[in-house]
């Protein structure tokens, strides 16, 4: 998932959001392996919980763009509904967290070996056709010029963009930590903007495209 760049130009592949589930794919994968040296997944009702959890939020990730202030405020409520378990709890003498206990311990999740190796095998299925998809779809920015590249097919289109300005956006704090996650918008001047979504590594990326752009504004200035 690296990007090819040289002084004077940097490419930058889109990718869908799939990506982010990776933590759910290792965890089946760490799973799948100690199953087949024999160990019984299925009987481990806490790992199986683990699993859903962090599967959960992968979910979660990938349904929502969680913002800064969305963050924040999730933050607070799930604070605040904590503290007032908590208390409801000291009054009721530990009626309350019993009574979740025993739900939770109710749970009888029943995902076995089979399951983690589909899971695992799936996804990994999906990353190498995700992989292959991105080779064929990627933009360049360099000196007064966007090349886009789009399909199997090797659709292209070329803008001249002498007067190019750009915006580093950071929409989902999640996808920001998981894999520095975010979306560049690319601005030609008389033309509409062009938006790449999940950009890599978009500190990286949007340092580069500073450094070609003002070596670009440096040689128009020179002329």
């Amino acid at each position: 998932m690296q990007n090819q760049q040289t002084e004077n130009w940097i490419r930058i592949r889109p990718y869908p959001k799939v990506i982010f589930f990776y933590p759910s794919v290792i965890l089946a994968i760490v799973y799948s392996v100690i199953s087949l040296v024999g160990f019984n997944i299925t009987d481990n009702q806490l790992l199986n919980m683990i699993f859903m959890a962090v599967f959960s939020i992968n979910v979660l990730i990938f349904a929502f763009d969680f913002s800064v202030l969305m963050t924040i405020i999730w933050l607070i409520v799930i604070a605040l509904g904590t503290v007032v378990i908590f208390l409801w709890n000291s009054l009721a003498n530990g009626g309350v967290l019993g009574a979740i206990t025993g739900v939770l311990s109710g749970i009888r999740l029943g995902m076995n070996s089979h399951f983690y190796y589909y899971f695992s095998i799936f996804f990994l299925i999906v990353y190498l056709l995700v992989w292959i998809k991105t080779r064929f779809n990627y933009w360049d920015i360099r000196h007064n010029e966007l090349f886009h590249k789009h399909g199997f097919l090797a659709d292209t289109q070329r803008i001249n963009a002498p007067n190019l300005s750009y915006k580093r956006e950071i929409t989902d704090v999640f996808e920001y930590l998981l894999l520095r996650g975010g979306r560049l918008k690319l601005i030609p001047q008389n033309h509409e903007p062009y938006v790449i979504e999940t950009v890599l590594n978009i500190k990286k990326k949007d340092a580069k495209v500073g450094e070609i752009l003002s070596k670009m504004k440096v040689t128009l200035d020179n002329q």
